[in-house]
């Protein structure tokens, strides 16, 4: 994913987004089939105060991706300031080298800090398509 911010307006542009990201290994013939693929994105949240005329310092965001059995793969915070005349936030979070080993729907999850816990503000589903072959082999998805 790419974005753009103009300078003018402050309006941010998204560009190479995703919601199915297919994870390709291809290996040499008489070489172990890799159990995983890295995939690695982005994503941009959007976060605004809770209420508009009070600066909030030291917010935090937490990014969970939790595969299609249940099991959290990635985890990932960020620290951002709601002060002064800034009432909203942009967040990206990136994600590298994470291994997936199988297709099917991952949940993104978003998490807001709420005391000493973290509460869940967001899910939205991501589609992955894992692809291992050898090299020379029909197309097969796992």
């Amino acid at each position: 994913m790419r974005s753009v911010v103009d300078s003018q307006t402050n309006a941010l542009s998204l560009f190479d987004v995703v919601e199915e990201i297919e994870a390709k290994a291809i290996y040499a013939r008489g070489e172990t089939a890799p159990e995983a693929v890295p995939v690695s994105f982005n994503i941009v949240s959007m976060w605004e105060r809770s209420s508009l005329a009070t600066p909030e310092d030291k917010e935090s965001c937490q990014l969970r991706i939790v595969n299609p059995s249940g099991k959290e793969l990635a985890r990932t915070e960020q620290v951002f300031n709601l002060n002064g005349q800034h009432v909203r936030s942009r967040v990206t979070l990136a994600v590298q080298q994470m291994p997936v080993k199988e297709s099917g729907r991952y949940e993104v999850q978003m998490f807001e800090r709420a005391g000493a816990k973290w509460k869940k503000v967001a899910a939205v589903p991501l589609t992955i398509r894992v692809v291992i072959r050898e090299a020379g082999a029909p197309q097969r998805a796992s």
